[in-house]
């Protein structure tokens, strides 16, 4: 016996990734090992050092050479912001003296 559609639109579970294992219990083995082989094959490009490990941060994921590339290009904005920020302080200051002078 097999389970095939969990609710309209909810997807389906195929017999290949049900067994009974004679007790009436139900047991998924086919999609274990499925992931177990995927894991291994993740764990094996790690330790080769042909896969970066990724961290969540937020709703995003970034490895490390991504996250400094991250930082960098925010670092370079905020910078040119702080500027702009610094001259339109000064403009503004030698427009208030430009007054001043004027008024007197």
């Amino acid at each position: 016996m097999a389970i095939r559609t969990v609710g309209t639109g909810y997807g389906n579970i195929s017999d290949s990734y049900l067994s009974d294992v004679g007790t009436g219990r139900r047991e998924i083995t086919d999609y274990q090992k499925l992931l177990q082989e995927k894991r291994e094959e993740l764990v094996d490009k790690i330790r080769k050092g042909e896969m970066e490990p990724s961290f969540q941060i937020g709703s995003q994921s970034f490895t490390m050479k991504e996250w400094e590339r991250f930082i960098n290009k925010f670092d370079k904005t905020e910078n040119l912001i702080r500027e702009e920020i610094r001259e339109e302080g000064k403009k503004r200051e030698e427009q208030k003296t430009q007054e001043q002078i004027s008024e007197n």
